[in-house]
């Protein structure tokens, strides 16, 4: 009970002191690890696309092993022989022995070798086939390992593969077998069935767009508000005031980078995307559209400035695009309690 009571009290005081008690050491020396890290270390693990091994190389064919195969027998034979032949000097050795041990006094230059039967003695074939056994196994075994090791980056007996068997897309194979659909504002006439991604835009190479102004704030008179902050701007005639600005506002896409806890410093992550040189739908070598689901548009600007529209009732320009599905697909939303699930629309 003394000596228990003692190993606690030392437990505790090595504890106290940081000491390797449990897991704790551990964990500060990985904490050692990661604490000095920027946000772009940190965040490098996510992107698995540019990482990939794409080239593909010809799995062939794995040879039988027909030459392993010959070449055991043959080097057992080999063996066996030179067996045969050391049985019989084994067996010569056994009769000089026995006739020096019956001799009674005679010399063994008396010895005559021709009376000693080795050929017809048993016990020869039963060794030199020993010999044989013992050898082929060895040399199959070894001569199987080394055709295993050949084979290895072809045979694939051990594994399951599947002709439909799929890898992580790439962005720019995300960008070229979907849809594109603005993520605030404006209009487009592509019908989104489910939402896969989004990207933030470079306004170069886009349209502008006439954008209605709205009062920055309210607006009184004799203490009562008249105009309420957001309502639209009319000049003296009546009309509806409206400015010419690029459809694509990148202010608005910095903010949601800071919003998604980006830091300003991170510029290669809050970079947005040039859409000038991105294929949509071009035209192949037949002179008909790659994808018959997609509108008549080579590239994504083309889509963005001939089929996006910023109607005057809109308050926010875009900042990005969302990449989207088309096809008739389920999809399903997960979201934590007040996500707004019983608001989101049913795609079907």
């Amino acid at each position: 009970m003394f000596f228990t009571i003692i190993s606690i009290y030392l437990n505790m005081k090595e504890y106290r002191k940081g000491g390797s008690v449990g897991l704790r050491s551990k964990k500060s020396k990985n904490w050692e690890i990661l604490k000095d890290q920027d946000y772009k270390e940190r965040v490098k693990n996510r992107e698995v696309h540019a990482t990939q091994t794409m080239e593909r190389g010809e799995r062939g064919v794995v040879d039988k092993p027909v030459k392993e195969r010959v070449l055991s027998l043959f080097i057992a034979g080999i063996f066996a022989v030179l067996g045969f032949f050391v049985g019989c000097i084994g067996m010569i050795m056994w009769g000089f022995f026995q006739f020096l041990s019956n001799g009674d006094g005679v010399s063994f230059l008396d010895f005559d070798m021709s009376q000693i039967q080795i050929t017809s003695n048993w016990q020869v074939y039963a060794w030199t086939a020993f010999v044989f056994l013992m050898t082929w196994l060895i040399a199959n075994e070894r001569l199987m390992a080394s055709w295993r090791s050949k084979n290895s980056m072809i045979d694939s007996t051990d594994i399951n593969t599947y002709e439909n068997d799929q890898h992580i897309m790439l962005p720019e194979e995300v960008q070229r077998t979907y849809d594109w659909f603005p993520d605030v504002g404006a209009h487009s006439s592509v019908q989104v069935s489910s939402l896969l991604s989004h990207m933030m835009l470079d306004r170069k190479g886009l349209k502008r767009v006439d954008v209605t102004e709205r009062h920055k704030k309210d607006m009184k008179e004799n203490g009562e508000v008249v105009i309420h902050k957001g309502e639209v701007v009319q000049d003296e005639n009546g009309k509806i005031v409206r400015t010419k600005k690029p459809l694509i506002d990148e202010k608005f896409g910095q903010d949601l980078f800071t919003a998604s806890g980006i830091p300003v410093t991170e510029k290669d992550i809050r970079k947005p995307l040039d859409v000038k040189k991105i294929e949509y739908n071009p035209v192949d070598d037949t002179g008909n559209r790659k994808d018959r689901d997609k509108l008549p548009y080579d590239t994504v600007a083309d889509l963005i400035n001939k089929d996006w529209e910023f109607p005057e009732y809109e308050v926010q320009r875009p900042a990005g695009a969302y990449i989207v599905d088309t096809a008739p697909v389920n999809t399903m939303v997960l979201a934590i309690t007040r996500a707004g699930k019983g608001k989101l629309a049913r795609f079907v």
